[in-house]
Parts: structure tokens; C-alpha cells; sequence
């Protein structure tokens, strides 16, 4: 028994309970969508969304690798007409 009160740490040896969490399947593609007033901004944001998914991630367990993201078509920017 650990601490007080007769309260037992868990060990390798009972029946776990697994824990569920949601993924979604390697291979799919996501876009970021921005509405910058320059071509300069655009820049900016697509450094600082690469730097931040590279680094950081997105969601849970990104220490034990999910949450990844590998950027595909380099340098390929859907542009749209100004919106007023």
C-alpha cells in the first residue's frame, strides 16, 4: 500500500481500463485558410503555422508522436480575389 489510507498505486500486473481517444488516420490532408491583407503577411503566417505545427503540434499526445504534421506541396498558395 502507498500513502495513507489503504489507497494503492497502480500496477502492471491488474486489469487496466483503456482510455479511448480520437485520431485520425495517417495521410490526411488539412488546409489553413487566412485572409491577409499582403503578400508579406502571408509569408509571415505561413513561417509562424509551419514553425508552431512543426514544433509544437496540435492536440494530445504529441510526446508520444501524434499530433504531427509534414507540410506537402511546398510553396503552394491558393490565392482569391480581395474580399471588401
Amino acid at each position: 500500500m502507498d500513502g495513507k489510507k489503504g489507497i494503492t498505486s497502480p500496477r502492471e500486473t491488474y486489469d487496466p481500463n483503456p482510455v479511448f481517444f480520437l485520431v485520425i488516420e495517417k495521410g490526411v490532408s488539412f488546409s489553413f485558410p487566412f485572409m491577409v491583407p499582403s503578400e508579406t503577411d502571408a509569408d509571415k503566417i505561413e513561417h509562424l503555422l509551419e514553425l508552431g505545427l512543426d514544433w509544437l503540434g496540435i492536440g494530445a499526445k504529441t510526446a508520444s508522436g501524434y499530433g504531427t504534421f509534414e507540410k506537402e506541396n511546398a510553396g503552394k498558395r491558393h490565392i482569391s480575389g480581395k474580399r471588401k
